[in-house]
C-alpha cells in the first residue's frame, strides 16, 4: 500500500497520476486537508476522476487519521508553503503526528520526505552552490524552513529509533502548468502580463529551478531505491539555475511582449545584498508578513537557493529534464494539468478537466496587445 500526503496539491496530484496509470487505485491512500482552500479542491476534483477517494484529515489535529495501517511506502508531501503565514505547525507537529498515526513501522516501510532548500537558506558561503551535503550550522532564517529542518531531524530520529528506511527530498523552486496561487509564478505571470517595473528589473540572484514532473519521476526513482533500514538519505533536486530576470524574459517572449530591461548598477546590487545579513536580525523583529518579504527579496538579489545542478545526473542517469526555455509557455496554457498521462494511456481527459479549463477561462487576464 501506498499512502500520499498532500495528494490535492501542486506536486501530489501529478504523483497520484503516475501512480494510478501502472496500479489499482485501492493500492492508493490519497490524503487532503479536511477544509482545504479552491486550489485543493480542485485537486481532489482531479483525484477523484483518477477512481481514487480522497481521504481528509487534518495533520495538526489528527483528526481524520485514524484506522490508517502502515504503508508500505509514506509519500509525505503535506505541508504549508505560505511562508507568509505565522503558524507553520503541518510541517513538523503534522510530521510527527501523521508518522505516530501510521505506527508501527519498520525494515519494510520507506518513507519519502519532501523537505525544502529553506532548511539551508542562513549560509555565510553565498559565492559556492548548495549541495546535498552541505552541514547546517544555523537555523534557517524563515518560520517555514525552521519547521522542514524540524520534521527532517524527527523522522532522522524515528527511523534510527523504529527501523523503517528515509528518503529526505530537499526541492528548489518547483514550476508547471496551473500553480498554486501567489506563489512564484503565479505572482510573477501576473508582473508580466502587467509590464511591470520589477518583472524588466535585473535581478542579480540566481535561484534552482525543476519542473514538476521532472521532479515526480525524481521522487519515484528515489521509491524504487531505499536506503537501508534505519538509515537516511538526502537528495537536493535541482535542473537548472536562473535569475528572476531570466524568468521574466522567458515569459514576456511566452506571451509575445517585448522586453524592456529596467537596469540597475552593480554598486546598487552590492548594497541591496546586505539584506542576507539584515534578514537574521529581523526574523526575530518584524512581523511575519514584513519579515516574509524582506525573506522573499533576499532570494532574488543574492544566490541563496542557487543548487549544485551536477549530482542529479548521478542520481538519475535516465532522466532527461525539461528546461525552461523549452516549457515556460505551459505557464498560460489552457490544457488541463496532468491531461498528458491519461493521452499516454489512451483515454479522454476526465470531464473534471473540462472544469478546470472553465474555471480558468473565468480567471484569465489577457496579455496586452503590442
Amino acid at each position: 500500500m501506498i499512502v500520499i500526503s498532500g495528494a490535492s496539491g501542486f506536486i501530489g496530484r501529478r504523483l497520484a497520476a503516475r501512480l494510478i496509470a501502472e496500479r489499482p487505485a485501492t493500492e492508493l491512500r490519497c490524503l487532503v486537508k479536511g477544509k482545504d482552500d479552491a486550489f485543493g479542491q480542485r485537486g481532489e476534483k482531479f483525484l477523484r476522476s483518477l477512481g481514487i477517494q480522497p481521504l481528509p484529515g487534518e495533520l495538526v489535529s489528527g483528526s481524520g487519521l485514524e484506522g490508517l495501517r502502515s504503508p508500505d511506502l509514506l509519500f509525505h508531501l503535506a505541508s504549508n508553503t505560505h511562508t507568509w503565514e505565522r503558524n507553520h505547525d503541518c510541517n513538523d507537529i503534522g510530521t510527527k503526528n501523521l508518522i505516530r498515526a501510521l505506527q508501527p513501522l519498520g525494515p519494510h516501510n520507506h518513507v519519502v520526505f519532501k523537505s525544502t532548500v529553506a532548511v539551508m537558506d542562513n549560509r555565510d558561503d553565498l559565492d559556492k552552490p548548495l549541495r546535498f551535503d552541505l552541514q547546517i550550522r544555523g537555523p534557517p532564517l524563515s518560520r517555514y524552513g525552521m519547521t522542514k529542518l524540524r520534521a527532517e531531524e524527527f523522522l532522522k530520529s524515528e527511523a534510527g529509533q523504529q527501523g523503517f528506511r528515509l528518503s529526505i527530498v530537499r526541492c528548489c523552486t518547483v514550476y508547471g502548468r496551473d500553480p498554486r496561487p501567489n506563489s512564484l509564478f503565479d505572482v510573477l505571470k501576473q508582473e508580466v502580463l502587467n509590464q511591470t517595473v520589477a518583472s524588466r528589473l535585473n535581478w542579480p540572484g540566481l535561484t534552482s529551478f525543476i519542473q514538476v514532473d521532472d521532479l515526480v519521476s525524481c521522487l519515484l526513482k528515489i521509491a524504487d531505491d531505499p536506503p537501508k533500514p534505519g538509515k537516511a538519505r538526502t537528495y537536493l533536486i535541482a535542473t537548472e539555475s536562473r535569475t528572476l530576470q531570466d524568468v521574466a524574459r522567458l515569459l514576456y517572449h511566452a506571451v509575445g511582449l517585448s522586453y524592456r530591461e529596467v537596469r540597475l548598477p552593480k554598486a546598487v546590487w552590492d548594497i541591496l545584498r546586505q539584506t542576507h545579513l539584515f534578514c537574521r536580525w529581523a526574523k526575530n523583529c518584524l512581523p511575519p508578513r514584513m519579515f516574509n518579504s524582506l525573506w522573499r527579496f533576499n532570494l532574488v538579489v543574492n544566490p541563496v537557493f542557487h543548487c549544485d545542478t551536477s549530482q542529479i545526473a548521478n542520481w538519475f542517469p535516465d532522466l532527461k529534464p525539461r528546461r525552461m526555455a523549452d516549457c515556460i509557455g505551459e505557464m498560460f496554457s489552457s490544457e488541463a494539468p496532468d491531461s498528458h498521462v491519461w493521452q499516454e494511456r489512451g483515454q479522454p481527459c476526465p470531464r473534471v478537466h473540462l472544469e478546470w479549463e472553465l474555471n480558468r477561462a473565468d480567471k484569465a487576464v489577457r496579455a496586452p496587445t503590442r
